[in-house]
């Protein structure tokens, strides 16, 4: 009897351990399913989240993105973060933002600035979206060739005839006229004087360096350093070889290859003796009427500019092209060589597009 009731203890000690590994493994059981839980409470928001997106930032994010940064992100892109964004700043606009400003304007901005838009935007142009921008333009490597003092940016007209205007102010006139009516400080400096005393009621400044039958190389041999001594300018806007390519009775007469050399030869001069001053060198205007045989030999030289300039700027110097030629209008020629005033007043527009946003 004894050794039944031992045998029956033991066996119900047995029953209690089998009892109590299965509370314990459904102890573990529960235990794993709340950790779980909790995995993905803590998944779905650590930041509020309420779109549905994969979210692992930490952000505030109510766009609908995939959004993997962790800054504050509410605007609709796909953001990991998904527009290019290495700054850390507030970013709601789309745009390719690598600056550190804070920006929420739509545009690609890269200046470190601060941009919402209708900002202060630090060119001095007045831009298409509506702000007033307060410093001068730039080129990408951050070359500047105008004063930031406040004092007026000094521009260099240089060439022949066409830039004189023959008592009409040439395109010289329309150039300053955009600049004082769109607020940009610039004055016209030389050695030569022509045209109106005032353009649209403010005293015109009349200087330039353009004299009338020269070719490339005499205004590199009898100008170009007594010029640079008078006024060193910050802007030098030069449309020369028109006399070299049209003068037959000329020993390089209708040679562009020639006249493109001498044209390379005098950029060099200009960029080593003024190397902070920005050479814009044009194409050179048609032809048209009397005379109709330099038109081929103007585009023959004119289609070898962009490969001088290009040269040029790959050396790192501050030159850039100017198209005077391509979209010139027609019947714009008074005598078939010198452009009328509404030639002029297109070549005024063309130099101002092209230095504007230079400009202070």
């Amino acid at each position: 009897m004894e050794c039944f009731s031992q045998k029956r203890r033991e066996k119900n000690r047995m029953a209690m351990k089998h009892i109590l590994i299965l509370m314990l493994i459904a102890a573990l059981i529960v235990l794993q399913a709340c950790g779980d839980g909790e995995n993905t409470s803590s998944n779905s928001g650590s930041d509020s989240d309420s779109d549905g997106d994969a979210d692992s930032d930490g952000d505030s994010d109510s766009d609908g993105d995939s959004d993997t940064d962790g800054d504050s992100d509410t605007d609709g892109d796909s953001d990991s973060d998904g527009d290019s964004d290495s700054d850390g700043d507030s970013d709601s606009d789309g745009d390719s933002d690598s600056d550190g400003d804070s920006d929420s304007d739509g545009d690609s901005d890269s200046d470190g600035d601060s941009d919402s838009d209708g900002d202060s935007d630090s060119d001095g142009d007045s831009d298409s979206d509506g702000d007033t921008e307060t410093d001068t333009g730039t080129e990408p490597n951050g070359f500047s060739p105008c004063p930031t003092d406040g004092s007026d940016c000094k521009v260099m007209p240089v060439g022949d005839s066409i830039t004189d205007g023959m008592g009409t102010g040439s395109y010289r006139t329309q150039l300053f006229r955009n600049a004082t009516k769109n607020g940009k400080k610039m004055t016209l400096v030389g050695r030569a004087t022509g045209g109106p005393n005032d353009v649209d009621g403010v005293p015109f400044p009349k200087n330039h360096e353009g004299y009338p039958g020269w070719f490339v190389d005499q205004w590199h041999a009898d100008a170009a350093q007594p010029a640079l001594n008078a006024n060193m300018p910050h802007i030098i806007t030069m449309m020369l070889g028109t006399n070299d390519v049209h003068q037959l009775d000329n020993p390089r007469g209708g040679d562009g290859a020639a006249t493109a050399a001498e044209l390379s030869s005098l950029i060099d001069f200009l960029t080593e003796k003024a190397p902070d001053t920005l050479v814009a060198v044009a194409l050179i205007t048609p032809a048209n009427g009397r005379y109709e045989y330099a038109q081929p030999l103007i585009a023959d030289y004119n289609s070898k500019i962009p490969a001088v300039v290009d040269e040029k700027i790959a050396a790192g110097k501050h030159v850039i092209l100017v198209d005077l030629y391509t979209d010139f209008p027609p019947n714009s020629l008074s005598d078939g060589l010198h452009p009328s005033q509404a030639g002029y007043d297109f070549m005024g527009d063309q130099w101002y597009d092209a230095i504007k946003d230079y400009l202070p």
